[in-house]
């Protein structure tokens, strides 16, 4: 998700004082191997916002985060990292990569992007399609043959260090900008009006109403 926000962060922030951008396994797109209905889908983005507890299979496997055993095993055992997500983030998710993909042609600052072959969980296919979206020498794709999703704990870790400080490096100066200055954004939460509270309400009933009569229709003996 790291890699998602930030790059639409900065799609809709254009002038931020940023030098340089490093990416590492991006969710840019929906696995190709993996089938998402696009009735599952369109129904999770018209009653996401207002079914925020509704929990759902990611559909994601840990052992294909690492190759680090040692942190696999930290993730078993931590009761936050479970393969699940709510509705309203699965929504989020969704609709932030719809809207990186049709505005990615715009994104104008330096980066580096850095994927495994091997990675599962996001293609890294999707990361060279951005990547080849505006060729440029300071937008530039490092892949790891055996690298999987998580390559910050994996034996990849200080070869994409190095190549990451490598890259920075190299930047001209006139695109270097001053490290430590903050950045103060208006992206403000706003007040959801009235009239959309009661659009989502009968989306939701007319929603759930369907779904009932297919129960009905179809399942119930």
């Amino acid at each position: 998700m790291g890699g998602l926000l930030t790059v639409k962060l900065l799609l809709t922030r254009p002038e931020m004082c940023v030098s340089g951008v490093i990416l590492t396994s991006p969710f840019l797109g929906l696995p190709a191997d993996r089938h998402f209905p696009k009735a599952k889908l369109w129904i999770v983005k018209q009653i996401g916002d207002d079914l925020e507890d509704l929990i759902i299979n990611a559909m994601i496997n840990p052992t294909a985060l690492t190759k680090n055993n040692k942190y696999l095993h930290n993730i078993f055992e931590d009761r936050l990292m479970l393969p699940f997500l709510s509705a309203k983030m699965a929504k989020s998710m969704f609709e932030g990569v719809d809207e990186v993909r049709r505005e990615w042609h715009r994104f104008n600052f330096p980066v580096i992007v850095f994927h495994g072959k091997q990675d599962l969980i996001c293609s890294y296919k999707n990361s060279k399609e951005f990547v080849e979206k505006r060729l440029s020498e300071y937008r530039k794709l490092y892949l790891f043959e055996r690298g999987y999703h998580e390559l910050q704990h994996d034996e990849e870790r200080d070869e994409m260090l190095e190549e990451g400080l490598r890259f920075l490096e190299s930047l001209p100066g006139p695109m270097k900008r001053a490290v430590g200055n903050v950045v103060y954004s208006d992206l403000a939460l706003k007040r959801k009006p009235r009239c959309h509270k009661i659009r989502n309400s009968i989306r939701v009933a007319v929603v759930l109403g369907l779904l009932f009569f297919l129960y009905r229709r179809f399942f119930r003996k």
